[in-house]
C-alpha cells in the first residue's frame, strides 16, 4: 500500500512602529508613501489588499518584537490568494520565542484588519530572505468534515458502516468499522474496507499517532512514524487561548507525549470518492483536553489498490 503524508502548512514565523513606508505592488508596479495620522491601527481597517495606504498605515502600526523595525511592504495580488510581504530591518540574528509568538498576534492583527489577504510573510530587507510566514487559516477545521466531531457511534450506529463505490467499479463497496477494545475520547475503533466480493481492500492496522510536547519547539506529531506536521509554540498558544481553558497547559515538562486514538468516526466525500476517519488527540491534560484530529484520506483505485494520505485539524 502506497502511503503519503501531507504536511499541512506550518507556520514559520515573523513586524515598531515606522511612520513612514514604501510599497511594491508587484501587480502594479509602483511606490507608495503615507504617513500615518494617528497610533490607532483600527482607522486603517480595509477589506482589500489592494488599498496601498491602509495596508501601509497596517503594517507599518504593528507591535514588532525587539530587534525587528518596519522598512516597507510588497502587495501580492496578481492572483489569489492575494499576500503581503513585510520587510523589515532586523538587528538580530536569531529571534526568540517570545519574539515569535509576538510574530504570530501580529499576523491575527494583519489578517483581522485586511479582508482579503491571504498569506502574510515578513521579509528581511537586507538580504529578501524570510523570516516568517503565515496563512490565514493554517489549519483545517474538524467541522469542516464532520457535523458533529464528538457524536460517537454509541449515540448512533447507523455511524458504524456504509455502502457506497468508492473505488467506481461499479460495485459498492462495504465500509465498517468494529470496536477496537480500546478506550478513548470518541471512541476506539478500526476501519475496514471490503468490496462486493467479501475481498479485503483497506484496514487501518497501522495507525499510530504521537504528539511530543516540548517548551522550546512546540508539537511535533506523527502518524505510524513518520512526521505529519509541527505546531510551533507560538501556534500552540493560539490553538488553546481558542478553547477558553485555563492556563495548566502550560505546565507540561520537556518530552511530554500524549498518543492518539484510535479511529472515532469516518465520512465519505463523494465529489473526490474519498474516505475521511478521524482519530483524536488529547492534549496536555488527557481526553478532556482536545488538541485536535488526525484526519486519514483513503482512496482505492478500480484495481483494488488504497492510497492513504493524513492531515491535522483542530477542534474548534
Amino acid at each position: 500500500m502506497r502511503k503519503r503524508i501531507l504536511l499541512p502548512a506550518v507556520l514559520l514565523l515573523s513586524g515598531s512602529m515606522l511612520f513612514t513606508g514604501c510599497v511594491n505592488n508587484v501587480n502594479a508596479d509602483r511606490a507608495v508613501t503615507t504617513e500615518a495620522v494617528s497610533d490607532d491601527i483600527e482607522q486603517f481597517r480595509t477589506p482589500y489588499v489592494g488599498d496601498n495606504t491602509k495596508v501601509v498605515g497596517v503594517a507599518s502600526h504593528l507591535d514588532y518584537p525587539e530587534g525587528l523595525k518596519y522598512d516597507h511592504i510588497e502587495i501580492l495580488s496578481e492572483k489569489e490568494p492575494y499576500g503581503l510581504n513585510i520587510y523589515v530591518k532586523k538587528d538580530t540574528q536569531d529571534l526568540s520565542n517570545d519574539a515569535e509568538t509576538a510574530l504570530l498576534k501580529s499576523s491575527d492583527t494583519v489578517f483581522d484588519l485586511i479582508g482579503n489577504v491571504q498569506t502574510l510573510t515578513f521579509m528581511d530587507a537586507s538580504n529578501n530572505e524570510t523570516i516568517a510566514e503565515f496563512q490565514r487559516d493554517p489549519f483545517a477545521k474538524i467541522t469542516d468534515y464532520f457535523d458533529d466531531p464528538h457524536k460517537t457511534p454509541s449515540d448512533d450506529p447507523n455511524m458504524l458502516s456504509a455502502s457506497y463505490d468508492i473505488n467506481g467499479d461499479g460495485s459498492d463497496e462495504s465500509i465498517y468499522m468494529i470496536d477496537a477494545g480500546v478506550q478513548g475520547g470518541d471512541g476506539g475503533y478500526t476501519l475496514y474496507v471490503e468490496d462486493a466480493e467479501g475481498n479485503l481492500l483497506y484496514s487501518a492496522d497501522d495507525y499510530r499517532i504521537t504528539a511530543a510536547f516540548s517548551k522550546d519547539d512546540g508539537v511535533l506529531l506523527t502518524v505510524a512514524d513518520n512526521e505529519l506536521t509541527r505546531i510551533s509554540p507560538a501556534q500552540l498558544e493560539k490553538i488553546y487561548s481558542k478553547k477558553e481553558s485555563s492556563d495548566k497547559w502550560k505546565n507540561y515538562e520537556d518530552g511530554f507525549t500524549t498518543d492518539g486514538d484510535y479511529i472515532s468516526g469516518f465520512t465519505i466525500d463523494k465529489d473526490t470518492n474519498t474516505i475521511i476517519t478521524k482519530s483524536l488527540v488529547s492534549g496536555t491534560e488527557g481526553h478532556a483536553d482536545t488538541l485536535g484530529y488526525v484526519l486519514s484520506f483513503i482512496k482505492i483505485s478500480k484495481d483494488g489498490q488504497p492510497d492513504v494520505s493524513y492531515g491535522f485539524a483542530v477542534d474548534e
